[in-house]
């Protein structure tokens, strides 16, 4: 995958738009209310990006390359697949963390299911996510580290639905809780679970 080129503009405007995005969904997200987050003109916005479409595209895009990219550090660190697992639910828990707004962008159900190139989009990122989990699944089976009576893509499968669910509920219940003992007690689960 090659890495999308930003200005330093296009970053203030793209996480302008997640900002106003996670705030109210897409509807908050008008040209008038970008330009006065990012205080410039709305026709200023047009001279990078060359319509509402290209910038939520632009803003799917950017969130994969850090996605992938953070995904790819863990995964090629020189950890074990226990590390790594730990470290790549961890990382995605605290990511929420710093930057709630990206739950409403990445996962509510139904934002981008009219526009078959956006969906395409999310969609790629849970592909491409999920092979870093099915990667570490797999080193640790053939190292020992976890079972290896249970496919890998079931485990990677369970883990990944595992945090969306315990991502939304946390969204839904207004952030009312510290996210990240609760990534650890479902982390304990996990390997628990894989033990032999």
């Amino acid at each position: 995958m090659s890495e999308p080129q930003y200005s330093d503009r296009q970053v203030q405007i793209i996480n302008a738009a997640i900002k106003l995005m996670g705030e109210g969904g897409i509807q908050m997200l008008t040209t008038k209310n970008l330009a006065r987050e990012v205080s410039v003109t709305e026709p200023a916005l047009y001279r990078h990006f060359s319509s509402k479409a290209n910038l939520i595209l632009q803003v799917l895009e950017y969130l994969k390359s850090r996605i992938i990219y953070r995904l790819t550090c863990i995964v090629d660190s020189d950890n074990t697949p226990v590390e790594k697992l730990r470290e790549l639910v961890k990382r995605q828990f605290q990511a929420f963390v710093s930057r709630p707004e990206i739950v409403v962008v990445l996962l509510s159900e139904g934002l981008y299911q009219n526009d078959k190139e956006l969906s395409s989009i999310v969609f790629s990122i849970m592909l491409e996510s999920s092979s870093f989990y099915l990667q570490v699944i797999k080193d640790g089976q053939e190292s020992g580290d976890f079972r290896s009576d249970v496919p890998a893509e079931r485990i990677a499968f369970m883990i990944m639905g595992s945090m969306r669910f315990c991502v939304i509920q946390w969204h839904l219940s207004g952030f009312s809780y510290d996210l990240i003992p609760r990534g650890d007690e479902l982390l304990d689960t996990f390997f628990a679970l894989l033990k032999d």
